[in-house]
């Protein structure tokens, strides 16, 4: 009988775990970019001045790019997933969608403050990976997005430093697959912002709609059971029969004794 109690009781707590688990969930953050934000004043301090030979010039925190990872997990060679909403309007030239470009055409511009060049619509949501460090010194090279292949890609893998085309996060204009963009080594920061010539945001209007998602599940959190529920009734029902077969046994042990 202790045998079947033991056993009764094994069952019960299984059906309580069961019960307390509930599906795990991935992190996310949200955030709004707006078209003011400079990608290449990336990680700078308040006070940097960025002039790209235009009439005005970005200033940080100002013009400065938007921080997208607080409470994400960064761990390389995991991936972020993003969704995105809203427009930009590169002085007067606006685009419809976050991939922007349109009839606003590409970007193609070198290096600055230790970020990579960019080479791809302009108007376009835009990011960046950096460790914990200011960026500074030789940039790694700019990747390509000019052409319609480079801007469907299911998974992107840019370096630290390495401006990225994110656009809507999808494969096509509002269409196709969720993009992954692999967490580089070394990252702890991700940062937002709109694409435009390097100190030229400062003339910029309308803003983005950002939720960046982390690949790793969360820890499940405890549920509780509703004492009504038939699986509440079924636990009530084999916890009184470990209890009873516990007394069975403690009596039958004191005859025999």
């Amino acid at each position: 009988m202790f045998r079947t109690a033991r056993l009764l009781f094994l069952i019960s707590a299984s059906c309580l775990t069961a019960s307390l688990a509930h599906p795990a969930h991935a992190a996310s953050t949200g955030v709004t970019v707006p078209g003011l934000a400079d990608i290449w004043l990336a990680g700078q301090p308040n006070g940097t001045i960025l002039n790209g030979g235009f009439p005005g010039d970005d200033v940080a925190p100002t013009n400065s790019p938007v921080l997208a990872s607080t409470g994400l997990d960064m761990t390389a060679g995991s991936y972020l997933t993003v969704a995105v909403t809203g427009a930009t309007d590169y002085n007067g030239c606006a685009s419809t969608t976050p991939d922007g470009g349109g009839g606003c055409g590409n970007l193609l511009y070198p290096a600055a403050l230790g970020v990579s060049g960019y080479n791809g619509p302009i108007n376009a949501l835009v990011g960046v990976f950096l460790d914990a460090s200011v960026p500074s010194g030789a940039a790694p090279p700019a990747l390509d997005f000019s052409t319609p292949a480079s801007l469907t890609q299911a998974t992107v893998s840019p370096q630290l430093r390495q401006v990225f085309f994110i656009g809507d996060g999808r494969t096509g204009t509002g269409t196709g697959s969720v993009q992954r963009f692999v967490i580089p080594a070394g990252a702890t920061r991700l940062y937002l912002a709109s694409s435009d010539g390097i100190g030229a945001n400062y003339n910029n209007f309308g803003s983005f709609s950002v939720v960046v998602t982390d690949a790793t599940p969360a820890a499940a959190a405890p549920q509780p059971i509703p004492v009504s529920s038939p699986l509440a009734l079924l636990l009530t029902t084999l916890l009184v029969a470990v209890a009873g077969g516990y007394l069975f046994e403690r009596r039958a042990a004191a005859r025999r004794s």
